[in-house]
Order: C-alpha cells, then sequence, then structure tokens
C-alpha cells in the first residue's frame, strides 16, 4: 500500500492525518506524529492539478448526445449531453421548441404541447417530455 510520506526520523510509511480537514491548507506547516517512532514531524502541502482534454464535436458544430437526467421529483428532469455535461430543458434539445408550439397549435389549437396528451397529465408523453406545458401547473 502506498504511503503519503516516510517518516524523517524512522523511515516508516505514514497516512497524513487529515482529520476535520486538517493538513490540506498549502503554504502552512503542519505537524504529525509518527506512531512507530513517536516523534512529531513537520510537513507542507502541495496541491497539484491534473486535465484530461477530450475530443467534443458538440462544441464544434456537432450534434448533442443528450439523454434524460435521472432527476427526483422526474417533472424537475432535463436534457444533459453526455459528451460535454450542457443542459437543457426538455423539449428544447434542439431550440425547436417555439416551432414545435407553432405546429400544434396550427394541427389543432386546443391539443397540448405533445399532441398526444389528454391533459390529465399522466398519459406518458411520446415525444420525450415529462409531462406536456399544457398539464404542467395541474
Amino acid at each position: 500500500m502506498p504511503y503519503d510520506v516516510e517518516c524523517p526520523y524512522c523511515g516508516k510509511g505514514q497516512e497524513i492525518n487529515h482529520d476535520d480537514g486538517y493538513g490540506y491548507e498549502e503554504n502552512d506547516i503542519h505537524e504529525q506524529e509518527c506512531p512507530a517512532c513517536e516523534q512529531t514531524f513537520i510537513y507542507t502541502t502541495s496541491i497539484s492539478f491534473y486535465y484530461k482534454p477530450e475530443k467534443a464535436a458538440c462544441k464544434n458544430g456537432g450534434d448533442h448526445d443528450y439523454q434524460k437526467t435521472m432527476t427526483f421529483p422526474p417533472e424537475a428532469a432535463r436534457m444533459k449531453c453526455t459528451v460535454c455535461w450542457e443542459e437543457k430543458p426538455i423539449g428544447d434539445i434542439s431550440g425547436n421548441l417555439a416551432k414545435k408550439e407553432a405546429e400544434n397549435e396550427q394541427a389543432n389549437p386546443a391539443d397540448p404541447i405533445c399532441g398526444t396528451c389528454d391533459g390529465s397529465g399522466e398519459i406518458p408523453c411520446p415525444d420525450g417530455f415529462a409531462i406536456c406545458r399544457e398539464c404542467w401547473g395541474r
């Protein structure tokens, strides 16, 4: 098992004790007692970052890979791109929500946005909406 440090007195491997967040502050001197030789040693902390670049075609004109989030309550779910993590409201995946509403309004002014909802909010929407806008507040 790799250890955080070796005791500067006896050379035994040590796990730095970070109880209550102690020892994470950079530019401070921290101390810890070695359980093997019972000597107190000091240490400083240096935090480094690792970056992993990845291609994101959706940020360069490609399509996003939106998936519905697993959210509670389900009505609060959103669509989230699995590549770049961009989020959008359900029903506004490609920015065509206004177009869909206009088409639906022309087809039948009394129909809710999804076109198949009965207005009760209990019939699942086949277009992927958690609940249509007409049923949202009910």
